[in-house]
């Protein structure tokens, strides 16, 4: 038994599960407050500035994807230390630059969507919590993703993500005894939930100065020319590659609050960050190994047929998790609102089994794109692009007040580039060096 525990503890799936758990429990608890609490026009605003922020996060362009790459590279010792410092050092320039891009779309989308929609009811008195902060949020959030990258990459995931569960579990405690003790107003609560999330963002820093030298943390910008043009070159592919999947749902979700009734738009918003939550919870077996899967890529020894497999398996996991998570949240989650009194209620079981299923897709497609770029090979940014736009476009043109037109002009084209995805996947994994 004490060898199965010691195992599991150094698992990078189980530590992942372990800060995914931290999260959906302080969703468990924090959510009923919030939808008993306060209306469904306060909901659909929480659920657009989550949104929002996390869209601009998107905004990296796809460095922090690449420098977790490098990081791995350099740490199975097949990039040279004295290269990479030098992409470090250039990427503390980046970061800095795309923080600032990200603080200044943040305060503009949130502010265009409140000052244009009036069932929001978010006055200028407001713009404080519900804007200025988020935004700040989002620029502190852009520069740890850097170190966060480098940990990854050098093999401290399992360590990251215990720190990183026990660090939320504190947030949520905080957050739960101020709405508790305190019943604040809602853009009090806003102002105090992203202080403490910009507070949860600094730790990593002091992660860092625990697991790496100084020398990998240390913020000193030297912008190389052709460090900054090494690192662009696939960067800005894998970056389109980000904002064209996740970043989609973002857009979707933004449209929808800014397009339809209170009503409409609080079910979705609310429906769409569960989905998340069991996304983000199910692709543990998979994204947690995907360092290891890159190391692995890149030595000699390792035969790609059984790497393969290692992949494949992985995938089988992360889909089977999923699907287990979409049949709870489809069958009993609007009996357990019920529970609790809640204001706001979930889209129909049908809608949230099909867009469950959707998720499915769009989860495989994003897991076969990451290993197409073990390679370094992002060629495949063109058709996500194409994908998104094509999505985009005709949701804002046929969305009135029905969401569910949504997931039918979703399926064709996400099944068209997963057929792609998949042959490009098995093509790299066992052909491409």
């Amino acid at each position: 038994m004490l060898v199965i525990m010691k195992f599991n503890l150094r698992s990078p799936s189980f530590s992942s599960w372990f800060n995914t758990g931290v999260k959906m429990l302080t969703l468990l608890v924090l959510t009923p407050i919030l939808l008993s609490q306060y209306e469904p026009k306060y909901i659909t605003t929480w659920y657009l500035v989550s949104s929002v922020t996390g869209l601009t996060q998107f905004l990296d362009f796809g460095f922090t994807t690449t420098l977790l790459r490098y990081s791995s590279y350099h740490h199975s010792r097949s990039l040279d230390k004295k290269i990479y410092l030098q992409y470090l050092s250039a990427s503390n320039g980046i970061f800095l630059l795309v923080g600032l891009i990200g603080l200044v779309v943040c305060i503009g989308t949130l502010y265009f969507s409140f000052s244009t929609n009036d069932e929001l009811d978010v006055q200028i008195t407001d713009y404080l919590s519900t804007v200025m902060i988020p935004s700040f949020y989002v620029f502190f959030s852009i520069q740890f993703k850097r170190i966060d990258s480098v940990l990854k990459g050098f093999g401290h995931i399992v360590k990251v993500y215990w720190i990183n569960g026990a660090a939320y579990l504190i947030v949520g405690i905080i957050l739960v005894l101020y709405l508790k003790l305190f019943s604040p107003s809602f853009t009090n609560f806003m102002a105090v939930y992203y202080a403490v999330m910009i507070l949860y963002v600094f730790k990593d820093y002091f992660i860092a100065r625990y697991l790496v030298s100084d020398e990998y943390i240390r913020f000193n910008i030297e912008m190389n020319l052709k460090a900054v043009v090494e690192i662009w070159a696939p960067t800005w592919r894998a970056g389109l590659i980000s904002l064209s999947s996740v970043g989609l749902n973002r857009v979707i979700s933004i449209i929808i609050a800014n397009r339809t009734s209170v009503d409409v738009s609080s079910s979705y918003l609310l429906t769409n960050r569960l989905l998340g939550i069991i996304n983000e919870f199910s692709w543990a077996p998979f994204y947690t190994r995907l360092p290891t899967f890159i190391r692995d890529f890149k030595r000699k020894e390792i035969r790609r047929t059984y790497l393969l497999k290692k992949i494949r398996f992985r995938q089988i996991n992360v889909l089977v998790l999923l699907l287990i998570g979409i049949l709870i949240l489809g069958f009993l989650g609007n009996w357990a609102l019920e529970l609790i009194n809640s204001n706001t209620k979930l889209l129909s079981t049908y809608l949230i089994l099909v867009f469950g299923m959707l998720s499915m897709i769009e989860r495989l497609n994003s897991m076969n794109s990451q290993a197409i770029m073990m390679s370094n090979n992002v060629s495949h940014y063109s058709i996500y692009c194409l994908y998104s736009i094509i999505i985009a476009s005709i949701i804002y043109t046929l969305l009135r007040n029905d969401i569910s037109v949504i997931p039918y002009v979703m399926f064709p084209a996400a099944v068209l580039i997963g057929i792609h995805l998949n042959k490009k996947a098995v093509k790299t994994i066992l052909y491409e060096k």
